[in-house]
């Protein structure tokens, strides 16, 4: 019995070992499937990490009106609203955080023209008013505020809409606000809600390596959309500081420096990217001019202040400064009238910008290509301009002299020319031709039309200039018909302006930009001649 029982003892043990070998095996099996799993988690996780997180950086904004009636009159409110103030007071007595005014403006009720009128009397029609002592102007703000932009963004979007539109009901209804003006006058307004709607703008991107999506147009819907057309106090056009804090932000230029550049500093002055002005400077001592570069492209979007570089960065071999000017045009809200007030607004941007960074801004010499000609000539002539015209200012920034690259400054002949002269860019950008808006082309045109019968009747608002001119094209230019540049430099002249005429002969509609070109040169020239 006990040799029966040892030989089953030596028969089993060799299958237990083994069968704890093969236990032992799978064990560690097990823990290299176990590490690598978490291994591969971790991995899993950093990934995600590095492509999630930048989203939450980027930020959306979502823009709105707001417009109510008030207890006021244009001829007793003073100029401009302190925006930083309007927003303290805003955010405080609405229950709201972290909205921006961006604009905020009274708009007179009193208006002649019986088109305007029935207009703005749609807006009025809009507000429930039941207090009587809310029967004068309105008063419109435009707010925004960003969020992050993540897989709820819907739901961030509708929470914002309904606190706007649904807790804070009662609070728009009816309030007083007090609203400081820039004077330092502080005024306690009544104030009864109209209207609310949401505009769609640009998105701001905050985090490196996303790439930005194209800024959209303002799109609006009813009749809010149709103030802008019917504005005619001076003030709108004064307050257009976007940035909701009533100060200018600048930082270092989006398409870096010029290889001539010491230092490039950007300037904004609305809350789309393309609203900004670059101003490059050079390495030694600075000359005293500064030249304004206003680039073409048929005021389409499509086009940007590089088309300007080149030329750019040759002005500072000479010291000059240099401010590179970008604008809203035709596809990005720059249709008339924001292409005026975009221009403007940036020009006048350039005595902030002389005095944080040490050189002269009463010596600008404008220079515009094509379509920037036709702006440069509107800038150079905005002295002229009337209270309810885009762009009036009581001190515009005067230029010293003006070079029309190849421009369009004569918008009648460009409208009644349009095939030739950028296949109809002159009505696109106007919304239509002179028989229907013979104000805008008033506005826009620095020399009048060339038909005799038009002339009469609406004679160039700009001319004379009152400073030197070059009117420079090139014989080959099928652009911008040659007779634009001839017809301008013509009644120029006879209204006393010095303007020298120049026909390049060989040369077409893009060698401006050519700082290898004889138009170039010759440009060249006519800016150093006022270097002393």
């Amino acid at each position: 019995m006990q040799d029966y029982v040892k030989d089953i003892i030596v028969d089993i043990q060799p299958t237990s070992i083994l069968t704890w070998n093969l236990e032992r095996y799978n064990w560690k099996l097990w823990k290299n499937i176990f590490y690598g799993l978490l291994t591969m988690s971790v991995m899993i996780g950093i990934i995600l990490t590095v492509l999630i997180i930048p989203n939450y950086s980027r930020k959306e904004r979502i823009s709105f009106i707001i417009i109510y009636r008030t207890n006021m009159d244009d001829v007793s409110l003073s100029t401009i609203v302190d925006l930083d103030s309007l927003g303290v007071s805003l955010n405080n007595h609405l229950g709201l955080s972290n909205v921006n005014v961006n604009n905020a403006q009274f708009v007179p009720v009193a208006i002649t023209e019986d088109k305007k009128k029935r207009e703005i009397m749609q807006n009025l029609n809009l507000c429930e008013n039941e207090n009587t002592d809310t029967t004068g102007d309105l008063f419109i703000l435009h707010l925004s505020t960003e969020y992050p932009l993540n897989y709820t963004m819907m739901a961030h979007q509708q929470y914002l809409l309904d606190k706007m539109k649904i807790d804070n009901s009662s609070a728009y209804k009816q309030f007083s606000l007090p609203i400081k003006f820039i004077n330092g006058k502080t005024l306690s307004i009544k104030m009864s809600f109209c209207s609310f709607d949401q505009v769609i703008s640009p998105v701001s991107i905050q985090a490196t390596g996303i790439q930005k999506r194209n800024s959209k147009e303002f799109a609006c819907t009813g009749t809010i959309c149709s103030i802008s057309k019917f504005i005619q106090s001076q003030n709108w056009n004064e307050n257009i500081i976007f940035n909701g804090t009533n100060k200018n932000r600048f930082g270092p230029c989006q398409g870096g420096l010029y290889p001539n550049d010491d230092k490039c500093v950007a300037y904004t002055y609305g809350p789309d990217p393309i609203q900004v002005i670059d101003c490059h400077l050079p390495k030694g001592p600075y000359a005293p001019i500064v030249v304004l570069l206003i680039h073409g492209g048929f005021w389409s979007a499509k086009y940007n202040r590089s088309l300007e570089d080149a030329v750019g960065n040759d002005l500072l071999r000479f010291n000059i400064v240099v401010c590179n000017l970008d604008y809203r045009s035709v596809g990005n809200g720059g249709n008339y009238p924001n292409a005026f007030y975009d221009v403007s607004n940036g020009t006048d941007l350039i005595r902030t910008i002389a005095q944080e960074h040490g050189f002269n801004s009463t010596r600008v010499i404008v220079v515009g290509h094509s379509a920037g000609g036709q702006l440069g000539g509107y800038i150079t002539g905005r002295f002229r301009l009337i209270p309810s015209q885009p762009g009036y200012s009581t001190n515009p920034l005067r230029p010293i002299a003006f070079v029309s690259q190849a421009g369009v400054n004569n918008m009648w002949d460009g409208c009644d020319q349009a095939n030739e002269t950028g296949s109809g860019a002159v009505i696109s950008f106007l919304g239509g031709t002179y028989q229907m808006y013979p104000e805008r082309y008033l506005l826009s045109s620095l020399a009048a039309s060339s038909n005799i019968s038009v002339r009469a009747q609406y004679p160039s608002q700009f001319l004379p200039l009152e400073v030197p001119i070059q009117a420079i094209t090139g014989s080959l230019d099928i652009t911008v018909p040659v007779s634009q540049t001839i017809t301008f430099a013509e009644q120029a002249k006879t209204a006393g302006d010095n303007c020298t005429r120049v026909i390049v002969e060989g040369e077409d509609h893009f060698v401006h930009l050519n700082i290898s070109s004889k138009s170039w040169n010759m440009t060249l020239a006519f800016i150093l001649s006022f270097i002393p």
